[in-house]
């Protein structure tokens, strides 16, 4: 009895990935806008008005390496004035921040010196392991100015070493001025999931739509059948609740794991996640059985702008078994 109980679990709960992952096949058709990469990029060109239409969402919110720049532009009047975060000294985000933004104003002195001088920044910066100033001398390699020409080998060459110094923006650089089949051998190989970890906990706090950035390198919007699982996992890390889903779903057996995951998913609000979150939780995969953990999340998933007749029917079981509730069913969906 207790085998075919088992068995009959397990097929409900992969029927349920295959049904939430069926509402996920439009993912294939988004495509990643521009975030706060893209606000420094235009900043440090000196393109203040497109940067402060993009840093004006992040502008009060616990988006620590946003806030230097938009105080900035605030004083250059492209922004409105806000009421800044105090962050915690403690987890040294400010300093990370900082040296992102200090980094962004030297490049507009770097931008104007000759190949000799360059080349001193570019060993001071790798002496002091200063990831954020070597991507932005990789870039003056990459485009040239009127002093330097363009060089694409050095470019390549600086951007590995801000890679190597914690700044992920490199890969990016490297994306744009290597060779696909070099840029496929790096990402394959010299990205392991140990770096991007290291690599993650020592770049400063950014937002999770920067994770659609990289999903999208892991071939996630894309038809192709070559993919990058390192990417997809930078992209999980970074918070992006789609690539959380699918890594949670794709490369784990271990049921706490792919709960984890689901978890990380539903609390940026992904909806196959809170209802994969509510099924696991309610049948104990995972974790212990918590009936009220797992209404809740039902009730969530009920909730959601885009909720389907399966939200509804789990949401409505749940008032049916009694279970996580003691409301009538009729009561609570007065409360949705």
């Amino acid at each position: 009895m207790k085998k075919h109980f088992s068995l009959k679990l397990n097929f409900k709960i992969a029927f349920l990935f295959i049904f939430i992952s069926l509402q996920t096949i439009s993912m294939e058709q988004e495509k990643p806008t521009e975030f706060l990469f893209a606000a420094m990029g235009y900043y440090e060109q000196g393109e203040y008005q497109k940067s402060a239409q993009i840093f004006k969402q992040y502008a009060g919110k616990p988006v620590p390496v946003a806030e230097p720049f938009c105080l900035d532009l605030v004083k250059k009047n492209h922004m409105d004035p806000f009421e800044p975060i105090p962050f915690n000294g403690e987890t040294g985000e400010q300093e990370k921040a900082h040296r992102w933004f200090s980094a962004a104003q030297k490049f507009k002195i770097l931008k104007h010196k000759k190949s000799k001088q360059l080349t001193d920044f570019l060993e001071e910066a790798k002496n002091a392991g200063n990831g954020p100033l070597l991507y932005l001398i990789g870039t003056l390699y990459e485009t040239g100015t009127k002093q330097i020409k363009v060089d694409k080998n050095k470019a390549k060459e600086v951007f590995l070493l801000a890679l190597q110094n914690r700044d992920l923006r490199a890969i990016f650089g490297l994306k744009r001025v290597c060779s696909s089949e070099y840029f496929n051998k790096i990402s394959m190989n010299g990205l392991s999931l140990a770096k991007i970890n290291q690599a993650f906990s020592l770049m400063p706090l950014l937002h999770h739509d920067e994770g659609q950035i990289f999903a999208s390198l892991s071939g996630f919007f894309s038809n192709s059948s070559e993919t990058f699982p390192n990417f997809l996992y930078l992209a999980a890390q970074f918070g992006y609740p789609k690539a959380q889903f699918t890594w949670g779903q794709e490369h784990y057996e271990n049921e706490s794991q792919i709960l984890y995951w689901m978890m990380q998913s539903a609390e940026h609000g992904n909806l196959g996640a809170l209802g994969l979150c509510g099924h696991m939780i309610e049948y104990g995969r995972g974790m212990d059985i918590n009936n009220k953990t797992a209404y809740a999340y039902f009730k969530r998933a009920a909730n959601h702008p885009q909720a389907t007749a399966l939200d509804f029917h789990n949401f409505a079981a749940m008032h049916q078994t009694g279970k996580g509730t003691t409301l009538k069913i009729m009561t609570d969906i007065k409360t949705l």
